[in-house]
């Protein structure tokens, strides 16, 4: 009985438990955690449009306007698709330009969607996979002003009421897929 006593009265000692190292080293994890962590950089180019177009850009309402996107895979080609809701209005597949001849196509695509909506001056760029840099920069200033200098698109000014022309086509890109690995 006295053993099982003595291991009892063994047990049931009371200790402290020290809490500073654990706190210490949290206090210098944290900061290494938050340095190391990778942000992602968005960042928006701003470049100078007449007034009248970028009064247009800026009252677009997303809901109601129709849609320009165009996906970019570096193997299967090009997909640009133009909508509005849920309905699909034109869809046109472009090889992958590999010379400024097949940036002609996609330029005459883009102005075959812009004559459909000349209200529409937003693109939306989803590069898949592997597209490089300088192939999106040519797809950028492919979509911005129309091939031919000649050749303006009518669209209504709704501070003023009047019809203005402008030979922009899509100078307000926006990648789609900015978060996405």
């Amino acid at each position: 009985m006295r053993r099982r006593n003595a291991s009892v009265e063994a047990l049931s000692h009371e200790f402290e438990l020290d809490l500073a190292p654990l706190l210490a080293v949290m206090v210098k994890l944290v900061p290494v955690l938050i340095v190391s962590s990778a942000f992602v950089p968005i960042v928006i180019i701003q470049s100078e449009l007449p007034a009248p177009v970028a009064a247009v850009i800026s009252e677009t309402k997303a809901e109601e306007a129709p849609q320009l996107e165009l996906i970019v895979h570096p193997t299967s080609g090009m997909d640009l698709k133009l909508s509005q809701g849920e309905k699909n209005i034109d869809q046109v597949h472009l090889n992958f330009p590999s010379a400024d001849k097949d940036f002609s196509i996609l330029k005459d695509s883009l102005v075959k969607m812009k004559r459909q909506f000349p209200e529409l001056f937003r693109l939306e760029l989803v590069p898949k996979g592997d597209v490089s840099y300088d192939m999106i920069v040519k797809i950028i200033d492919a979509a911005r002003k129309s091939p031919v200098a000649t050749e303006k698109f009518k669209f209504k000014n709704n501070q003023s009421g009047a019809t203005e022309e402008t030979d922009y086509m899509f100078p307000d890109v926006v990648f789609a897929n900015i978060l996405e690995e």
